[in-house]
């Protein structure tokens, strides 16, 4: 049976203890660390100290995204995110963590493709591949640079991080998830209006999974990232932003408050009632990957 698991969901009042045993609770199989931060700490409450004592494997770790544009400009900045990764990526091998994603661009900014950034990867891969890690390469808004990037090497230590709500939002017209699915080993599961990154649990968007779920069926883990109570700026008038979010696919007054100034998620929903709701939608969409 495919194996369900999640990188952990944010909370303002849990500790990571206490959300890793809840996860636990909730039937999940494994998690991943968010960030480089938790597989560094080694201490008796730390993410991994936590983890090993709930029985939670840690699959991967998102190494640090911020900055990655830099890479595919002259300049030593762009080293610099090399040696960020590099090293990132030393602790998570050190931590017992040998599997990364990474962003090739970062944020909505066009970036213009260079040769130099090509070079610059080269140097991350072959840093991989001397320490043991494979870096799995997310697609996020540039199909350019991270089509380029999958194509520019051939390796067992580069594969590719599907994301479903990044594929919703910014390239739904397109096929990548068979375009590159011999390459997929990680998937960010996750769920949005078609416009906006949400991060909201699947089925509660617009995705298409359906559509998606032929091609999941080459993972033995469907991995979640979603964002837990989500609180983002409102930047329209209360009116318009709810017309907005007319391509949820469930009624958006379920888990949707508007107000003058922000719009939240999930704002009434406990820790322990969101991942049930998660497990549910995270048991729906396995079954639909089996039946596909």
């Amino acid at each position: 049976m495919r194996q369900l698991g999640l990188y952990i969901v944010k909370s303002s009042t849990l500790s990571e203890g206490e959300r890793l045993h809840m996860i636990k609770q909730a039937g999940f199989d494994y998690v991943c660390a968010s960030k480089i931060s938790q597989l560094a700490d080694r201490g008796p409450d730390s993410f991994l100290a936590c983890a090993e004592r709930e029985g939670l494997p840690v699959d991967n770790v998102h190494l640090t995204g911020s900055g990655t544009n830099k890479i595919w400009w002259p300049g030593s900045a762009g080293e610099e995110i090399i040696e960020r990764y590099k090293k990132e990526m030393d602790i998570a091998v050190a931590a017992g963590v040998n599997l990364g994603v990474v962003h090739v661009t970062w944020g909505h900014k066009d970036i213009t493709f260079s040769e130099l950034g090509i070079e610059r990867f080269k140097q991350l891969i072959d840093h991989a591949e001397k320490v043991g890690f494979t870096i799995a390469v997310e697609n996020s808004v540039s199909i350019q640079h991270y089509v380029h990037v999958l194509e520019s090497f051939e390796t067992p230590h580069v594969c590719f991080c599907f994301d479903t709500g990044h594929w919703n939002e910014f390239c739904r017209d397109t096929d990548i998830y068979n375009r590159f699915n011999s390459l997929m080993r990680v998937t960010h599961i996750n769920d949005n209006d078609g416009v906006r990154d949400m991060h909201i649990i699947p089925f509660d968007g617009c995705t298409d999974f359906a559509k998606l779920a032929p091609a999941l069926k080459c993972m033995d883990r469907l991995t979640f990232e979603v964002s837990g109570v989500l609180r983002k700026p409102n930047n329209m008038p209360s009116a318009e932003m709810r017309a907005s979010f007319a391509h949820l696919s469930r009624p958006s007054e379920e888990f949707v408050k508007i107000y003058d100034d922000e719009y939240t998620a999930y704002e009434d929903v406990s820790y322990e009632q969101y991942l049930e709701r998660l497990m549910t939608a995270a048991r729906k969409l396995r079954d639909m990957v089996d039946q596909a």
